[in-house]
């Protein structure tokens, strides 16, 4: 017999919000230089930008505080030079996610408190690339 211990981490903290359209715009630049894939694009409900440059392509679950797991795909990062990156660490803002998303949450101009993690809350697995 065989005894394993699953430690999922869950992280808390803020989302904000890209503009409408321009996620969009993102995901067809990435799909043109192959930084992400059609079948990945297809296989989320949501889409974010995270802190990092080395989580495009990733799939992460975040939920607001008491709500549902949602499947989204990094596609975009924050800048360095337009201060973007050191505002998400002063913030505390994990993701920024795209319009859509944020709208049908209802929470549009305003931050969204969220717990992340990145193995799938429904069957434990690490969430593939």
């Amino acid at each position: 017999m065989i005894n394993a211990i699953l430690i999922v981490t869950i992280i808390i903290g803020w989302a904000s919000h890209y503009a409408p359209g321009v996620m969009e715009r993102v995901i067809e630049n990435r799909l043109r230089w192959n930084h992400i894939q059609q079948y990945q694009v297809d296989g989320v409900n949501c889409y974010v930008a995270g802190r990092y440059a080395s989580e495009i392509g990733k799939i992460v679950w975040i939920r607001a505080l008491q709500g549902s797991w949602t499947r989204c795909l990094v596609v975009d990062c924050a800048g360095i030079a337009d201060g973007g990156l050191e505002w998400m660490l002063t913030h505390n803002v994990l993701y920024e996610l795209d319009f859509n998303t944020m709208n049908h949450i209802g929470r549009l101009g305003r931050g969204l408190r969220i717990s992340v993690r990145r193995t799938n809350p429904f069957t434990g697995h690490y969430a593939p690339l």
